[in-house]
């Protein structure tokens, strides 16, 4: 499978929360999302901000993980798997 180029706003993001319970996600290039406070925003807002580097980390295991499927041949549906997970984030 060939990777498309992100499109996304580049990482790292990090999640901070305003005095008023507003909850930011900042990236290098400004603020990318805000959301109003409710039961589990902040969790979400971390999940959201952890993004970029979850993407980047399921892109080395697929490499990784090619290589060895070379030598057993056992990884073939979890490569596909996590292929169409990656295209589904580009």
């Amino acid at each position: 499978m060939q990777t498309k180029t992100a499109t996304h706003t580049p990482g790292p993001w990090e999640v901070t929360r305003s005095e008023s319970g507003r909850i930011y996600i900042s990236g290098p290039e400004g603020d990318i999302g805000v959301l109003i406070h409710y039961e589990h925003a902040e969790a979400d807002a971390r999940l959201i901000a952890a993004a970029p580097a979850l993407l980047a980390a399921l892109e080395d295991a697929v490499r990784m993980l090619k290589a060895r499927d070379k030598e057993y041949g056992e990884l073939t549906t979890d490569i596909r798997r996590m292929e169409t997970v990656i295209a589904s984030a580009q």
